[in-house]
């Protein structure tokens, strides 16, 4: 840490002026400031990460416990439509993978195009389950059942709100 008349300067005045020089140093605690791409990056990560989680709260916890009371159709269409959000949801993580510096930055571009349609499939995905989940609820009298996806829910639901947004 860069300290003057014990102050810290490291991101002030001085940092600026070495700046401006063209100079670099790292002293410390002294951390380069992030370009906004390392910042959308991270946030980008963020969101997918928590997509992964949802998944896995499907798979972990509500799929065992429904299993041993729907019939094997549902439980096969269900699993299609986790396997089919899951495949969406990597395919996302590889596109944001390529984008360029400039796409992140801009917020333009084919690339970002392309995960923003990405990230509209997801949401169908989502939403395909989600109405099964509803059917489920408004016709399986078992209270086990209902707590799995209530359950499941909930967890995604606050990994949603929790979650910074893209």
């Amino acid at each position: 840490m860069l300290v003057y008349k014990n102050k810290n300067i490291c991101r002030g005045a001085l940092l600026s002026f070495l700046t401006i020089l063209g100079l670099t140093f790292s002293a410390g605690d002294c951390t380069p400031p992030k370009s906004q791409s390392e910042v959308k990056t991270k946030l980008i990560q963020q969101v997918t990460e928590g997509n992964r989680k949802c998944v896995t709260i499907l798979r972990q916890k509500m799929l065992p416990k429904i299993k041993k009371n729907l019939n094997t159709e549902t439980i096969k269409e269900i699993e299609k439509k986790i396997n089919e959000l899951d495949q969406a949801i990597e395919k996302l993580i590889a596109m944001t993978k390529d984008l360029t510096e400039e796409e992140i930055e801009s917020g333009t571009g084919t690339g970002i195009a392309a995960c923003i349609d990405q990230e509209k499939l997801i949401k169908e995905k989502g939403d395909e389950l989600e109405l099964i989940e509803v059917q489920i609820l408004q016709t399986e009298p078992s209270k086990e059942v209902k707590d799995a996806i209530s359950d499941a829910k909930k967890d995604i639901d606050d990994i949603i709100n929790n979650s910074p947004k893209s």
